[in-house]
């Protein structure tokens, strides 16, 4: 026979050093064991699921203080919780009804009688909601993910409207201070994969970069933001200081809106100057590269830039301009700095430079805050990235919708937006 005939075989585990411990034996089934899960009814948004059952903690079994317990030093705060049910009999499949994480356990024991304590299991949803500041940036993620390990020095320029300094996104590295005034932190927000950025005006930031490895490659990356309007004069974007014959390297956005660039060694002497051919920049977001490698006896070098807003998801052009200058041009590079003339409306950010031109592979996408990205991609990514265990039941290689770009907001509302664009359901 079956349910409803015979009984369900409920049985109650807890996932401990590895394993998964039943303690069914310790928990009064004859108390109803009460699951909820799913949206309530006229609801926006999936609730996190909740179990409630009642144990005998007598013996203080369950009690994590209680150092007489076999599960003593075991037991801690969102420890696992699965319960299951075996409705075609002992020797039938069990089904999981409910898996999630016991938040808190009870610390009374002791008494001749029985002490019945209740425990409420909670669905991942509450731990993944609680506190739930907004993530990083889609920029800001990609480039500070330790995956990428060629990455020496990182300012997004992120940081808020009173702030004096940019701090650095590598752990332990020194913030880009502001050494001239007139830069206006956040005061940028058209750059959908990052947070609000600042605009230079006349003042200037400086950051010292991290010792690193010397590979004969040094490769800098920056966002900027070029209003309309054409600057006065010749107005520096971002210079470096290096190691190097050539220690001052600098790039400049010209009258005209095309970039330029010099290298100049100790004395003052002009090594590169470098104006760069293409369209006018002027009223355009886009995404700077310089590269340096050193090659036999001379140091290679390209700068070009990528037209964000003719960049997808696909892909895109990126023009360029490579040629080489001299031996041993570049070294290390120590210091890098933004902004030192009147730069006006120009935003800047996302300063980050590398010890191999290969760090940057794959960043395209992120770049546009991973705009037309399928539902599904944008879940499994999103689930990768945190380590949350996530299951797609749609049609994954479907054309499907395709989303905006990547906002600055909690993970849980990031879930929600993209399963609301196609009127999906998110639930545990």
């Amino acid at each position: 026979m079956a349910f409803p005939d015979d009984p369900l075989g409920v049985r109650v585990e807890l996932y401990l050093g590895g394993a998964w411990l039943d303690i069914t034996g310790d928990v009064f089934t004859e108390n109803p064991i009460t699951i909820t899960r799913g949206r309530p009814d006229e609801g926006t948004h999936t609730d996190a699921a909740t179990c409630s059952f009642v144990l005998d903690n007598t013996s203080g079994r369950y009690s994590p203080r209680n150092p007489r317990s076999d599960l003593y030093g075991r037991l801690g705060r969102n420890t696992p919780v699965r319960v299951s049910v075996a409705p075609l009999g002992p020797a039938g499949p069990r089904l999981v009804r409910f898996l999630g994480e016991v938040p808190g356990w009870p610390v009374k024991w002791g008494t001749p009688y029985d002490v019945r304590v209740s425990v409420t299991a909670a669905g991942i949803l509450r731990r993944l909601g609680q506190g739930a500041a907004p993530m990083q940036s889609a920029m800001r993620r990609e480039i500070s993910n330790p995956a990428r390990t060629s990455i020496v020095a990182y300012w997004p320029l992120e940081d808020g409207a009173a702030s004096t300094e940019f701090a650095s996104a590598l752990p332990g590295a020194a913030p880009m201070r502001i050494t001239m005034t007139g830069i206006k932190p956040a005061a940028y927000t058209g750059h959908l994969a990052s947070d609000a950025l600042p605009t230079l005006g006349e003042g200037a930031a400086t950051g010292t970069v991290p010792v690193y490895p010397t590979t004969g490659e040094n490769a800098l990356r920056f966002f900027a933001a070029f209003p309309d309007t054409a600057p006065e004069a010749e107005t520096v974007l971002c210079s470096f200081a290096t190691t190097g014959l050539i220690s001052r390297w600098t790039i400049t956005l010209r009258p005209d809106g095309r970039l330029s660039m010099y290298g100049r060694n100790v004395l003052g002497v002009l090594f590169v100057d470098l104006t760069a051919g293409g369209n006018s920049l002027l009223g355009k977001k886009v995404n700077i590269g310089l590269d340096l490698i050193q090659t036999g006896t001379l140091t290679d070098w390209r700068l070009y830039y990528i037209d964000i807003d003719a960049y997808t998801y696909e892909g895109g052009p990126a023009p360029e301009r490579s040629g080489n200058t001299v031996p041993n041009a570049v070294g290390r590079i120590t210091h890098i700095g933004v902004g030192g003339g009147k730069a006006g409306e120009i935003a800047l950010g996302h300063v980050v430079l590398a010890n191999a031109a290969a760090a940057y592979s794959g960043t395209g996408r992120a770049m546009i805050g991973w705009a037309g990205e399928t539902i599904a991609n944008r879940l499994r990514r999103l689930a990768d990235e945190e380590e949350i265990p996530f299951t797609y039941t749609g049609r994954p290689n479907a054309a499907g919708t395709r989303l905006g770009a990547q906002t600055v907001a909690a993970l849980l509302d990031l879930f929600q937006d993209a399963a609301d664009a196609d009127g999906g359901m998110f639930h545990e």
